[in-house]
């Protein structure tokens, strides 16, 4: 058997739809990603965190275009469709982008995300689409804004759990938070399609959306 590649923080990358059983996701769009996950997170993981790349995103103020110090122009990294990426999927590496283009990507999703997350529960399937088995948790903490969410089908958010693979990379909610004894992970952001958020439970403090905030920051940035 072949070994999964192990991508590199910043590096583009195209994919095959379907390897070792796992089905890529409609909601990828677009045939290259970039992968913004951390380098050595990214040896000890099943997957990735890539944004896709298109040549006419929705919100060009979250998209990031990729210019003429990059492998690839005419396209932009779109900031607000954070996608797990399963590593087997990744098929040919075209290359890296520079290193000013990976802070404006971190930069974008600063701004991408809320002052306080709210958490909510969701059904797996409603209105024909079937939630994805990898988002694994039935609580998620949609940590886009708000003026953010209500222009697109979908939110972004992280899962709540009780036992995180990667503590490090995982914020537990505490006592001044609707739910504890759960932590936010960190690294698997994901845009979670809205229809299927189903009850708000609460909204996260500010002092742990600001820890949240800060573990992403830190899980995208080198």
């Amino acid at each position: 058997m072949t070994q999964a590649p192990v991508p590199y923080r910043g590096e583009i990358w195209t994919y095959s739809p379907t390897v070792a059983g796992h089905e890529k996701p409609a909601t990828l769009g677009a045939d290259r990603m970039l992968v913004i996950s951390r380098s050595e997170v990214n040896a000890l993981l099943p997957s990735v965190v890539a944004l896709p790349l298109e040549a006419a995103p929705r919100m060009p103020a979250l998209a990031v275009p990729l210019t003429g110090e990059d492998p690839i122009g005419e396209v932009s990294a779109i900031v607000y469709r954070p996608t797990q990426l399963y590593r087997p999927w990744l098929a040919q590496r075209l290359g890296t982008v520079s290193q000013a283009t990976m802070r404006q990507i971190v930069g974008a999703l600063v701004s991408l995300m809320a002052d306080r997350g709210e958490i909510w529960t969701y059904l797996p399937t409603i209105a024909g689409r079937e939630a994805p088995s990898s988002l694994g948790a039935d609580r998620m903490l949609v940590i886009s804004r708000a003026e953010v969410n209500a222009a697109l089908p979908g939110v972004v958010a992280l899962p709540l759990e009780a036992a995180p693979r990667m503590p490090g990379l995982a914020v537990p909610l505490t006592e001044e938070d609707p739910l504890h004894d759960v932590s936010a992970i960190v690294y698997r952001p994901t845009q979670l399609y809205g229809p299927w958020l189903v009850e708000q439970i609460g909204t996260l403090s500010q002092a742990t959306m600001r820890q949240v905030i800060g573990a992403l920051v830190g899980y995208v940035s080198e």
